[in-house]
């Protein structure tokens, strides 16, 4: 009989795991899905540590799927989801894990980039006065945002699916900046640039990308490689 391997998908920022319910439909013949809620959406204590999150949600995901078994491990995360999916490889590299996927839909890494920082700080400062409740979700995650993985991943495969429409609320200056960054800056937390593959959405922004069926379809292909 088959095994069906697992996939785990981490919540974006400022929501749960709920918002890849058609993704995990459209996959659910081929893995069993699994979503990682959003640990500071339901305690009152926030966690502003990447490294401590990611630890949290390990531990969660060690008790379905453990590092010495022989199946793959596959994770999915949209936009700071992909951020704490990349910890979560670190961690598990650490650990022995070897064969490691990670899908990352429009994530974006600061390493070190002043200026991109600044204006990222700027457009996530005018998103926040917008907000009515849980602004201390918001800034516990912009906190998190702002923090680097914590070890260069050497054997996991990162696939970045990249969003090709800018949102028109961003500057200019951060426009041209986003669309100079052919890999978002994850290039520089993979040690082999061969385990990095970019696929570009022409027709999707940062907010509607969840609904590019290119993801699905990558997504299943990829599974028959492994």
């Amino acid at each position: 009989m088959e095994t069906i391997n697992n996939f785990f998908m981490i919540h974006p920022g400022g929501v749960d795991c709920h918002v890849y319910q058609d993704i995990a439909n459209q996959l659910s013949d081929v893995f069993n899905c699994y979503g990682i809620d959003n640990y500071n959406l339901y305690h009152n204590e926030k966690i502003t540590s990447l490294q401590k999150l990611s630890e949290i949600y390990l531990k969660t995901i060690l008790e379905i799927q453990k590092v010495d078994s022989h199946e793959p491990f596959y994770f999915l995360g949209w936009s700071l989801g992909g951020q704490i999916a990349l910890q979560i490889a670190s961690i598990l590299e650490s650990k022995g894990a070897e064969n490691i996927n990670v899908f990352l839909l429009d994530t974006l890494l600061m390493n070190d980039n002043l200026k991109l920082e600044s204006l990222i700080l700027a457009q996530r400062k005018e998103e926040l006065q917008k907000i009515e409740t849980n602004k201390d979700i918001y800034e516990s995650e912009m906190e998190i945002f702002s923090q680097k993985i914590s070890r260069k991943l050497q054997k996991t495969k990162v696939t970045l699916f990249k969003a090709q429409i800018m949102d028109p609320s961003y500057s200019e200056d951060l426009k041209t900046i986003l669309k100079s960054l052919k890999y978002n800056n994850i290039e520089n937390v993979v040690m082999n640039t061969s385990n990095l593959e970019v696929v570009d959405l022409k027709y999707s922004s940062h907010d509607n990308l969840i609904k590019d069926a290119l993801i699905v379809e990558h997504v299943k292909n990829t599974q028959l490689i492994y």
